[in-house]
């Protein structure tokens, strides 16, 4: 009577994965101690990638981007967490890894956000985060966790990411932000513009058709320098679009203050 109401002990099964294949909580990460290199990874657990084994992590790790992987590490003493390679100027993927045989849980850095070298022994993983270097260093963030397990990641220092003199116009078009790439994003992001003629601007997500006069937009007099706030849905490349009602906008400028990501 029960399997009856319920269902197969095979779709209990099926509902089962369906329920807890994407948990994840804590797992929140941060500034090493070693600002220019490290990462702290906190405590916290997930599901693998493929919904079949739990990861917890009962210790924080301390991890260098500089080095190649090694595991364990403290936050007082990190060992290394780059997959493979050398590091650069690039958007680096965390991944939360076990190997199976032995339970041990450690994390890695990758370039890639779907198949990090995974290194010897270890055959499960989970995406959790994403860090920038920029100049050498890894750009300065401060990161809380959100609802269902997601995080909110802000740039210490807002960063100019785009700025545009007599180029935005009434076609539309895309440009990139410092958020991170493959993943769905929303970016916090501050605009400020200002033309000769009274003009507005409409912002939205690449994957829309924008029209002046509707969605999100800022609107100036003629001269009147005008900024705000947005909230912006971004694209697979990183990338938010606008829309001018104008020839061409005099200046064009977004300051990225960061992004909040569902990881899901």
């Amino acid at each position: 009577a029960g399997d009856a109401i319920i269902g197969t002990a095979a779709g209990k099964a099926e509902r089962a994965a369906l329920l807890y294949a994407k948990i994840i909580h804590g797992l929140t990460y941060e500034n090493g101690t070693d600002a220019t290199n490290d990462i702290n990874i906190n405590t916290g657990g997930a599901m693998d990638a493929t919904g079949a084994r739990w990861m917890g992590l009962t210790t924080a790790l301390g991890k260098q981007s500089d080095v190649v992987w090694a595991v364990g590490g403290t936050t007082a003493v990190p060992a290394g967490g780059l997959d493979t390679g050398v590091v650069g100027d690039n958007g680096y993927y965390i991944w939360l890894i076990q190997r199976s045989d032995t339970g041990v849980v450690d994390a890695l850095f990758s370039l890639s956000s779907t198949a990090p070298t995974m290194p010897a022994s270890y055959d499960y993983k989970r995406l959790i985060g994403w860090f920038k270097r920029v100049a050498g260093t890894v750009v300065a963030f401060s990161l809380i966790e959100t609802e269902g397990g997601g995080v909110e990641h802000t740039w210490v220092v807002p960063t100019l990411d785009v700025n545009l003199a007599a180029t935005l116009t009434t076609a539309q078009r895309a440009d990139a932000v410092k958020v991170p790439l493959n993943l769905s994003t929303l970016a916090h992001v501050a605009v400020v513009a200002v033309d000769a003629a009274g003009w507005n601007i409409v912002m939205g997500s690449p994957s829309q058709t924008l029209t002046v006069g509707t969605g999100s937009q800022l609107v100036g007099a003629a001269g009147v320098t005008v900024g705000g706030d947005m909230w912006l849905r971004t694209s697979a490349t990183g990338t938010i679009a606008a829309i001018g009602s104008v020839a061409t906008i005099d200046t064009y400028t977004v300051y990225t203050m960061g992004f909040r990501w569902s990881r899901r």
